[in-house]
């Protein structure tokens, strides 16, 4: 309660009701949503309110007012830049983002090629480049808080430390249509180890995370389902997704087949990793620990990979949830492993496709590549990995 007071505080400092045209910052193009809804909340108004959005929107140098759809979740990061002037908290926020970015980088890096600290540089000169984080970064956006969070959690998981590591999976529903997969296949995980202190630390960060929403507004979760449901709906929006493109097609119905995938994914996902990871006798557990969770490092690796083909929708800047494939075809390249120097390239034209066709329904057949090229790389590490107790594919043995 004294966090939600001082913020309170700070925003009753903020006298300004609708602050002066100005032209909006770099890197504020949607973080101005979440920064506008905040302000109106503090306010003591609806933070989904369509009119008073587009006006404080407009105000702030948007050239026009975007539906604010982000679930009250989804608004709790901008909390830790609200109280500061716009440019400022433009800059914070693309600061969080830089730093996400980072924590990404380093940890997968190292998960995927054990003490190759000096392949970290290259990597983030890399992300630089793709224009997905440029555009992450551009827009203010959420989608590497996901990422973080199922990172965070894979990361501590193989070291056994169970509170970092439900801390940090409870942060994969600050956007749930990108967690949801990464969320399921780390709870059955969970569930399947008896992890008990990881999962309890999940939960309870969800219950203070949502109490907080309700500390903050009282009716704000109603607020925001009359919203969706009497504003632009998602399914209206053509986004760079197959159920996108389908949706957008002379049949509609054709955007069946992959909501059919979707659930599909659901149900082998659950049951793959049910099965993949049963318990074992404490002393063998110890003796496989290695094998253990180089398959845990490559289930997850897959699951990320798998998010963007078959979410309901998406846009560019959520591709970034590609970077632990990227890294893996950029390692391998450096490793000069075989298939690397093909993967690269082609992570190369793809980003190249993106910059020079304006060809947006297409877009959706990227992470589709992305996911092939993935499993395409493991697969082609495969037989020199086999040993006769296990069948797993541990990815540190080829670094």
């Amino acid at each position: 309660m004294t966090f939600v007071t001082c913020l309170l505080l700070v925003s009753a400092t903020q006298t300004a009701p609708t602050p002066p045209t100005m032209t909006l910052p770099w890197g504020a193009d949607d973080f101005v949503q979440y920064y506008v809804a905040l302000e109106l909340l503090f306010e003591g108004n609806n933070p989904y309110d369509q009119e008073l959005d587009t006006t404080r929107q407009m105000a702030y140098g948007r050239k026009r007012g975007v539906q604010m759809l982000a679930p009250p979740l989804a608004l709790l990061p901008a909390l830790l830049v609200i109280g500061l002037p716009f440019p400022l908290a433009t800059s914070g926020y693309l600061a969080l983002n830089v730093t996400l970015l980072i924590f990404c980088t380093v940890c997968w890096t190292l998960l995927l090629f054990p003490g190759r600290w000096h392949f970290i540089p290259l990597m983030l000169i890399a992300f630089s480049l793709f224009l997905p984080f440029q555009v992450v970064l551009y827009c203010g956006q959420n989608s590497l808080w996901p990422l973080a969070g199922f990172t965070g959690w894979l990361w501590f998981t193989v070291r056994k430390q169970s509170i970092p590591a439900g801390l940090f999976l409870a942060l994969t529903i600050i956007k749930p249509h990108l967690g949801l997969l990464p969320c399921l296949f780390a709870g059955v995980y969970l569930l399947r180890q008896r992890n008990w202190s990881v999962i309890t630390t999940f939960g309870l960060s969800i219950v203070a995370a949502t109490a907080l929403t309700f500390c903050l507004r009282p009716t704000i979760w109603a607020e925001y389902f009359t919203a969706i449901q009497t504003g632009i709906s998602l399914s209206k929006l053509h986004t760079y997704t197959l159920t996108g493109t389908l949706r957008s097609s002379q049949i509609p119905s054709l955007a069946l087949i992959s909501y059919a995938l979707w659930f599909a994914s659901f149900a082998l996902v659950s049951i793959g990793t049910w099965k993949a990871f049963r318990p074992e006798p404490e002393l063998v557990s110890a003796l496989r620990d290695s094998t253990r969770y180089d398959q845990l490092i490559t289930w997850s690796l897959c699951i990320c990979m798998m998010v963007l083909p078959l979410v309901i929708y998406a846009w560019l800047f959520d591709f970034a949830f590609m970077l632990p494939g990227i890294i893996l075809a950029l390692g391998s390249w450096l490793s000069d492993q075989k298939g690397g120097r093909i993967s690269l390239f082609l992570w190369i034209l793809m980003d190249l496709w993106i910059r020079l066709f304006n060809y947006e329904e297409g877009f959706f057949i990227i992470p589709w590549i992305g996911l092939v090229l993935t499993m395409w790389l493991l697969r082609s590490r495969l037989p020199q990995n086999i040993t006769p107790n296990a069948t797993t594919l541990p990815i540190s043995a080829v670094t």
